[in-house]
């Protein structure tokens, strides 16, 4: 299982910048005729990187990327508007490579074991996966950030950043938020146009914990 918190997206550009980026999550599209894997980096707000003082572009944005095999998708999102691209990497960077670093994992399969794994601190990481009605099996992996419990409910819940909703291609595809409660069913809040819609998927859902 991947090791997030030590696992680290590298780019260099064509002019020669180096960049460092956290992965957010990773999306596996699996379909008869294809296998698309797609890295979100995570969000920042976007600055004139090596300028003058105040860095901070105005009016501000969000800048967030997605790299597929052999495209990336920016997301520039704004308080009034978004702009988005999608480029050949080839066309924008020099060099990427995704320095990913594995853990040994348990799978916790009830309650009390993510409960336990919860207060004593250790790293989680949640994996959904789902088949669309394309037939395309779609797999999410992101650590988890929030979760609560509850122990008088007996239920947990997991919040979590944003995530890339595939949708036929990269360029037609999303961001968005994602939670669940349960093992069977994930919530999607997907970010469009400055719209905010609320999707219910049938998904199967598994929380690791990292032995690290």
């Amino acid at each position: 299982m991947i090791d997030f918190s030590n696992s680290f997206f590298l780019w260099e550009t064509t002019s020669g910048s180096e960049g460092r980026f956290i992965v957010e999550s990773i999306t596996e599209i699996i379909n008869d005729d294809r296998k698309d894997i797609f890295l979100l980096l995570s969000s920042v707000m976007a600055c004139d990187v090596y300028g003058q003082p105040p860095l901070f572009h105005n009016p501000p944005y969000l800048f967030e990327a997605v790299f597929g095999i052999n495209d990336v998708k920016i997301f520039r999102t704004y308080l009034s508007k978004t702009d988005h691209s999608v480029n050949r990497i080839t066309d924008l960077f020099k060099s990427t490579k995704f320095l990913c670093k594995t853990s040994l994992y348990h799978k916790l399969e009830s309650f009390d074991m993510i409960a336990e794994s919860v207060r004593k601190g250790c790293s989680l990481v949640g994996e959904v996966y789902y088949t669309t009605d394309n037939e395309d099996i779609i797999t999410i992996k992101f650590p988890i950030k929030h979760i609560n419990i509850s122990e008088k409910k007996r239920i947990f819940q997991v919040e979590t950043g944003k995530h890339l909703f595939y949708q036929e291609s990269l360029e037609k595809s999303s961001l968005a938020f994602l939670a669940f409660n349960n093992f069977f069913e994930i919530n999607f809040m997907i970010q469009d146009e400055n719209t905010n819609s609320v999707y219910s998927q049938n998904a199967k859902v598994n929380i690791y914990k990292l032995n690290i």
